[in-house]
């Protein structure tokens, strides 16, 4: 039988965006809610652009071969 293992827990950005989130709302920050959030932004950005662009460069590649 295979052993199955699943990945459980909050990532690095879910934890610095629940840090900002306190420190915001115990006002011993003061700064906009975007960079509040930055962090989720960043990976969701990541998470969809990097594939996009790999698989535009693959597309380009296959496409204008020689």
């Amino acid at each position: 039988m295979k052993n199955k293992m699943h990945k459980t827990g909050i990532s690095i950005a879910g934890v610095l965006t629940l840090i900002f989130l306190v420190l915001k709302l115990t006002r011993l920050i003061d700064c906009k809610w975007s960079f509040i959030f930055s962090p989720l932004l960043i990976v969701f950005i990541l998470r969809w652009l990097m594939p996009g662009i790999i698989l535009l460069v693959a597309w380009y590649k296959w496409r204008f071969r020689k």
